[in-house]
């Protein structure tokens, strides 16, 4: 009998050894599990401001693209009043010069009369 109850304790012995080895392979699952749900609802939480950044990024870009179309706008507004102003400003010249040149011959017209 003796010897089957040392084959019993050594049974004993391997059980409580298996059973230990499976209470540590559990724990380190519901760890791993814990960790893989926390490392889950990090990926969820990165996806959903990856979206709300590229949305603002898109909107960022129409704004940039306004901005560029109302620039152009006003550019070629400038330009086109410059050139406004210039060409006004040498018709104005061209009239003040015509002008000059009508009182001058009148002026020597007159003095000519004056001499008589």
């Amino acid at each position: 009998m003796t010897e089957a109850e040392t084959y019993g304790t050594r049974i004993e012995r391997k059980l409580d050894s298996v059973q230990q080895e499976v209470k540590t392979l559990s724990e380190t699952v519901l760890r791993l599990t814990v960790i893989n749900e926390q490392h889950k609802s990090l990926s969820d939480e990165n996806a959903k401001k990856i979206e709300r950044i590229e949305g603002d990024m898109q909107q960022a870009k129409g704004a940039i693209n306004l901005l560029k179309v109302v620039s152009g706008v006003a550019v070629a507004s400038m330009i086109t009043f410059c050139t406004w102003i210039v060409s006004t400003n040498q018709g104005t010249q061209q009239r003040i010069s015509d002008t000059n040149q009508k009182v001058a011959v009148i002026e020597s017209k007159m003095a000519f009369r004056g001499e008589q």
